[in-house]
């Protein structure tokens, strides 16, 4: 029967590569923010493990955060990240960066302050890092399929924030 909706040939490969590609951003988010965790418990239990302690936080806590602002994990119901950076995967890795940095440069002028500790340039580099690899991993996954989906359940998402069916 006629359901008042067109049907796309491309529609369910379109589906099936989003959530495929989703569950792919879903491991990669748990696997982040497992070694994130892990990563804080080492540094919280004074045990020094070089470059996974030095920088394995500053890797992963950055890209866990663009998979979760970017809502690429699936879980983006109505989440405030996702609503604010979400829509750009531009503004999400700037903002990411920006926010990251601003507290690592924190460090040298106020190293007792808020965001207390040693200030260390190559922190800033982790960041970097994390969110491009984050970042490109989205922008190429987005040109094979995910992204019209995507910007579909954006699309819906903002139309049932604003009582548009």
């Amino acid at each position: 029967m006629f359901s008042g909706r067109s049907y796309l040939p491309d529609e369910e490969l379109m589906r099936s590569t989003l959530k495929s590609q989703t569950r792919w951003w879903r491991l990669a988010s748990w696997a982040l923010f497992t070694v994130w965790v892990g990563c804080g418990i080492l540094v919280m239990n004074r045990m020094r493990c070089g470059v996974l302690t030095n920088y394995g936080a500053d890797l992963t806590q950055p890209a866990w955060l663009y998979i979760v602002a970017r809502g690429l994990d699936g879980y983006a119901r109505e989440n405030w990240m996702v609503r604010t950076f979400g829509a750009r995967p531009e503004n999400v890795a700037l903002v990411i960066f920006v926010a990251g940095a601003l507290t690592e440069i924190s460090q040298r002028y106020w190293p007792g302050g808020l965001f207390a500790g040693r200030f260390d340039p190559f922190d800033i580099l982790a960041f970097a890092v994390g969110i491009s690899i984050c970042y490109l991993f989205d922008k190429v996954t987005s040109r094979h399929g995910g992204r019209a989906v995507r910007d579909d359940k954006a699309a819906q998402l903002s139309n049932s924030q604003h009582g548009n069916h």
